[in-house]
């Protein structure tokens, strides 16, 4: 069984290949799923990303990721320097709901106080010379690894990439 993963990040465009490329690689090892493509969703919305979608199309979003990140068994907040308040909303709204784990990594995670609430807290400024993407991705997997079945010998199947 694959472990559902709700993926957060700012939406700004210069911003989005790094949530998609973190989503696909946590999907390119078969044991995660991830709950919504957000991404995809605000991809046609530009310029202004939710400002450029219909008031009825950012509710439709909006209800989506809310369900999707309560249907996760983990939720990464991929933390970024410019404001992102849909991160910290998705993160939010599962803030001490029992079953799911949060993840929050990226640069000055400190600037924010409910970030230190969250069960995994990673950041760039505590791992000097790594890409807090690559910890953050072993912070995921390590709670998959805890939370799985252990794959047959043998298995490519639960190897990470």
């Amino acid at each position: 069984m694959k472990t559902p993963v709700y993926v957060a990040g700012s939406s700004v465009a210069e911003h989005l290949p790094r949530v998609r490329a973190f989503a696909n690689r946590l999907k390119e090892t078969g044991r995660v799923s991830i709950t919504f493509a957000w991404w995809d969703a605000v991809a046609d919305s530009r310029p202004g990303c939710d400002r450029g979608m219909s008031a009825q199309k950012r509710i439709e979003n909006a209800g989506t990721a809310l369900i999707a990140a309560d249907k996760a068994a983990i939720v990464v907040a991929l933390w970024s320097l410019w404001p992102s308040e849909g991160t910290c909303f998705e993160l939010g709204s599962v803030l001490g709901v029992d079953g799911v784990t949060t993840v929050v990594a990226g640069p000055d995670t400190r600037r924010c106080i409910f970030a230190s609430l969250c069960d995994v807290v990673k950041d760039a400024a505590d791992h000097p010379g790594e890409e807090i993407d690559d910890v953050a991705f072993d912070a995921v997997m390590d709670i998959v690894d805890a939370t799985q079945p252990k794959p047959i010998a043998g298995s490519e199947v639960g190897e990470r990439p």
